[in-house]
């Protein structure tokens, strides 16, 4: 302290400024300037990768929100007890496991109630007749009360932090989904995964999904609110390729780049995605033609409900959803009337100028691009 006389009385004045005070001073100057750089790095880090931060903080540090495991069963004997295995163990343990049996004629039965009186997590149902795989699910789905909705088959295997790494990375995003490996009927792996075949990609374009499809059902979870935009399903379009197109026109779609589903390939399966199974009656010209004729009138169908989900849900994601909605319409129109040779000709164009968005899916050189443009509009 410093005290100085004035008119002949002491008077005491602050302390002078000492080198302890400067050197703390500096200190608190410097800390705020840090702070700053790391508040602003944050905010540039949460706008490129859309990250909503009090989700990330939930799911991290407080797994309340609730998972529901849709899984529809029909004579799945063989290979359930691997897959409800799998289920029961996964690392997140906020789940439940809505199972719809569909009027099963084996031991599917009696083997989801065994596993239902030691698992308080399974809730089962049983349809009175059989509804078919597409309304099963529907119903397995419908009566899911989770925040969120994984999809799962009976033939599959989970990895046991499937969801767990799924509900970790979702974010803010509607639908979230992984790669698969291939395994056979014997849990044997082929050697091949699904990424081997597709490109996956992310985020809110749906010309993306005009065409063709890399998600997979059962390496997938969505949310709650998605499903008044999914049911019913639509009969023109697989069920995981409507919930992958319906989630670019809401809060679209994020990739998670591990192989979290090993994915049987049997002689049973509804889907061949490897190309196992080899049918005499697929060889005929009957049958090509058939198919052929289906997959028109499908494509048709499809790309007009297409155009009409953008144009119901513009509101969510307008700039993209207007993109895709004229997109699609033109797709309908040409493909509705490629038998005229002007028609022909536009439709190239078309395809040939959006080649890198419409064929983006298909791991596939330019000239194998080229090829599928003829195929699409010529064969």
């Amino acid at each position: 302290m410093l005290y100085i006389s004035y008119n002949g009385k002491a008077t005491k004045k602050f302390p002078l400024k000492t080198k302890n005070s400067k050197i703390s001073f500096s200190i608190f100057i410097a800390f705020l300037f840090l702070f700053g750089i790391f508040v602003c790095f944050c905010t540039h880090l949460s706008k490129n990768i859309q990250v909503n931060w009090i989700y990330l903080y939930h799911f991290k540090l407080y797994p309340s929100f609730m998972v529901s495991i849709a899984l529809a069963t029909y004579n799945g004997e063989k290979f359930l007890r691997q897959q409800l295995d799998t289920l029961i163990t996964q690392t997140y343990k906020n789940i439940e496991i809505v199972i719809c049996d569909d009027n099963s004629t084996d031991t599917t039965w009696q083997i989801l109630q065994e596993y239902e009186e030691k698992n308080k997590q399974i809730k089962l149902f049983r349809n009175d007749k059989n509804l078919g795989f597409i309304k099963n699910f529907e119903r397995a789905i419908s009566l899911c009360k989770g925040d969120f909705i994984a999809i799962s088959d009976q033939d599959d295997l989970w990895q046991s932090e499937k969801i767990e790494k799924l509900i970790n990375n979702i974010a803010n995003y509607s639908l979230i989904y992984s790669d698969s490996a291939f395994i056979d009927e014997n849990g044997t792996s082929l050697g091949e995964k699904m990424g081997d075949t597709y490109s996956f990609v992310e985020g809110f374009d749906g010309r993306n999904f005009t065409l063709t499809n890399c998600v997979s059902g059962h390496a997938s979870m969505f949310r709650k609110d998605l499903l008044p935009h999914l049911l019913p399903f639509p009969s023109c379009v697989d069920y995981d390729w409507w919930a992958a197109f319906v989630a670019t026109t809401q809060n679209g779609l994020k990739y998670f780049d591990e192989c979290l589903v090993a994915y049987r390939q049997h002689a049973q399966s509804v889907t061949d995605n490897s190309g196992l199974r080899k049918d005499a009656i697929k060889d005929t010209k009957q049958y090509k033609k058939d198919i052929k004729l289906k997959i028109d009138n499908h494509r048709i169908n499809r790309l007009h409900l297409f155009a009409e989900t953008c144009n119901n849900n513009h509101i969510s994601n307008n700039i993209n959803n207007h993109k895709t909605q004229v997109f699609c319409d033109k797709l309908a129109v040409l493909f509705t009337n490629r038998k005229q040779f002007l028609t022909k000709i536009k439709l190239v164009f078309l395809l040939f100028s959006n080649i890198n968005i419409v064929y983006k899916l298909r791991r596939k050189s330019f000239f194998s691009k080229i090829w599928r443009v003829v195929q699409e509009v010529f064969l």
